[in-house]
């Protein structure tokens, strides 16, 4: 019987430890829940009884004169003590700031509750609840049917949310604040939080998804009949690039164009083959369209035609190469078409360009040679050598009307 007792009051304390654990973890859920109208912080007066405190003790007198609960952990309230309270009568989130400027806490009111945090940088010290609300409402498309799957986000911040199957939605936002409404194939619409505290959201398609062009040859396709490969460079990707000649723009700037410049000599021509190599013998040079204007491509590597291009005046550069980009051209766009264009005027501010290049080349070894008297002097030892190794009795002082009746020796 001596032992049962003990054992009976052990499980008792356990029982009444474990209720009070739950209600400690309870009560700031419940006090957040209870209140349907939610007076802010910086609404509710408070007149303390002195002007020294402990946190425990300021927290437990805001708590016995108002309806605020505080929630915290043991680390961020332990050994915090001697406040010193300036101002003894004002609102709630008052004296929450004057606790805020001497400890490393900030506040934030989540209805009746108040969360006791460590603070953090670049963070309010105190944020109240009093324009904060719940937005609901539903969105629809054109015809009027629900959208499920909707993603709202508040326009600057991390707080999101997505619409159920009935289109429903319910998010937390303050006044003023956008809702960013998004969904796959319409358009992207904000709405700013007002007054209303419920919402009819419309939203309309993107029509121009399906009715995006892209410029082939003389014509228009649309971009889901492209059935090869389409790259393009604008002058802003060559502008600041060193660059002569139009082949050097293209040199490593397109995936599957390989530019090979086949000649030193100044303002020789490039190979440029698109995908590789189509032909062994007819030729596997692309067909080149500037402004509209087919340029001939059988020019040998000697002669370039596209050195007349200025790279600065170049406005975008597209590569084609498939059956319906090319078949305005015939067989001479099988091996690919490169379309230039080049830059003409448009509406808006006047805008002036100007750029320049300069060089220097400089000799690094010269070859010390003849002048023209030397030169001379050794033709002539030469040519009296040669006639005098050439047979016997001759001599070098022998005058040209002898040696020309024997020219053997040359």
């Amino acid at each position: 019987m001596k032992k049962i007792i003990p054992l009976i009051v052990m499980s008792i304390k356990l029982v009444v430890r474990g209720v009070l654990l739950l209600c400690l973890t309870l009560s700031p859920l419940l006090a957040s829940t209870t209140s349907a109208q939610v007076k802010s912080i910086d609404q509710v007066h408070l007149k303390l009884e002195k002007s020294n405190y402990s946190l425990l003790q300021l927290f437990r007198e805001i708590e016995d004169k108002t309806d605020f609960r505080f929630f915290y952990s043991e680390a961020a309230v332990k050994g915090q003590s001697g406040l010193s309270i300036e101002k003894t009568s004002g609102s709630v989130e008052q004296h929450l700031y004057q606790i805020a400027t001497q400890t490393n806490l900030r506040f934030k009111q989540v209805n009746n509750t108040i969360s006791v945090i460590v603070n953090g940088t670049g963070t309010k010290l105190v944020e109240t609840a009093s324009n904060r609300a719940m937005i609901s409402g539903v969105v629809k498309d054109m015809t009027g049917a629900a959208l499920p799957g909707v993603t709202i986000l508040v326009e600057g911040t991390t707080t999101g949310t997505v619409t159920d199957i009935d289109g429903n939605f319910s998010i937390e936002a303050s006044e003023g604040q956008v809702l960013i409404f998004s969904f796959i194939g319409l358009k992207r619409q904000k709405i700013t939080v007002g007054n209303a505290t419920t919402l009819q959201v419309v939203m309309v398609s993107e029509d121009n998804n399906l009715e995006e062009f892209v410029v082939v040859g003389y014509g228009t396709l649309q971009k889901k009949d492209i059935t090869g490969s389409v790259s393009a460079i604008s002058s802003e990707e060559i502008k600041d690039q060193p660059v002569v000649s139009i082949d050097q723009a293209m040199a490593g700037r397109m995936a599957g164009v390989v530019v090979t410049q086949a000649t030193g000599a100044p303002g020789g021509g490039a190979s440029v083959r698109i995908r590789g190599a189509g032909s062994l013998s007819a030729g596997n040079e692309p067909l080149y369209v500037v402004d509209g204007f087919p340029v001939t491509n059988d020019f040998d590597q000697r002669n370039n035609p596209l050195n007349t291009i200025n790279p600065n005046d170049i406005d975008n550069i597209q590569v084609l190469k498939d059956a319906s980009a090319t078949a305005i051209y015939g067989s001479r766009g099988s091996n690919g078409v490169i379309l230039i264009t080049t830059k003409s005027g448009k509406s808006g501010m006047s805008k002036i360009d100007f750029s320049i290049n300069t060089g220097i080349q400089q000799v690094e070894k010269t070859l010390d040679v003849l002048n023209a008297t030397e030169f001379a002097r050794y033709i002539n030892e030469s040519r009296n050598n040669a006639w005098v190794n050439s047979g016997p009795g001759r001599a070098a002082t022998d005058p040209n009307s002898v040696r020309l009746n024997n020219v053997m020796y040359l």
